[in-house]
């Protein structure tokens, strides 16, 4: 069996697309999303090492930490933001970022 735990943060941000396609000019500008960010880790038992609640809220504050509150991600997309919390923590198997729960990226490590 793969057991894993996931965490769910939603996150108030901004971005900008910069080479957003003609069709899509306006995502160019810096706009607001309510980011929803979901992630994913492998355990190995069922009274996982891994604390949900905990882990959420380490989430909350490297997010909080790197990007301010409001969020600004400058010209990060969903894949730089979920990129980045791989990288931020290496016990994540997976990272979901969602533009106001619609749209967005999912990385796998």
């Amino acid at each position: 069996m793969i057991k894993k735990v996931i965490t769910y943060n939603q996150v108030i941000g901004f971005h900008s697309y910069p080479d957003a396609p003609a069709s899509c000019a306006y995502l160019s500008k810096r706009h607001r999303h309510v980011f929803i960010i979901s992630c994913e880790f492998k355990v190995s038992h069922n009274n996982r090492e891994i604390e949900i609640n905990t882990m959420q809220e380490q989430l909350a504050y490297a997010l909080q930490e790197e990007f301010g509150s409001p969020c600004e991600f400058g010209s990060y997309s969903c894949e730089d933001i979920a990129q980045w919390l791989l990288n931020r923590f290496p016990e994540m198997s997976e990272a979901k970022v969602l533009e106001d729960g619609f749209g967005g990226s999912v990385i796998q490590r």
